[in-house]
């Protein structure tokens, strides 16, 4: 984690593309290893701030680190939600929200999401 907080905090200003597609890496990887850590709290801001930060962009590799984080931003808000009518609504509810703003984002959240099922069924 201390690795992800120097990265972002050395290049986490810049808006050239490809440094920007390391940053948002790595604040998803971060988040990931909060989560690894069970530190929720934690990975949730991560994710937060990486969304907040990153979810107007159109390139393709930094929509993919959003719509990662958009969905284990869910996943954990809804861990051990029996009823997933709540996780589904909010997920449309949020791919809604990007759809005329950030077309890239809403292919890349679908995208994964079909991975993920396919991942499940294999």
């Amino acid at each position: 984690i201390k690795v992800y907080d120097e990265l972002i905090a050395k290049y986490g200003e810049r808006e050239e593309t490809t440094i920007a597609e390391k940053v948002a890496s790595a604040m998803c990887n971060k988040g990931v290893s909060f989560g690894e850590l069970n530190k929720s709290e934690e990975e949730i801001k991560v994710y937060d701030e990486l969304i907040a930060k990153y979810g107007e962009w159109e390139e393709t590799v930094i929509a993919e680190k959003v719509a990662s984080a958009i969905l284990y931003k869910k996943a954990v808000s809804y861990k051990g939600e029996k009823d997933l009518s709540k996780f589904n609504d909010d997920l449309t509810k949020t791919v809604s929200q990007y759809e005329k703003t950030n077309p890239v984002l809403v292919t890349a959240i679908i995208s994964l999401l079909k991975s993920m099922q396919y991942d499940e069924e294999s």
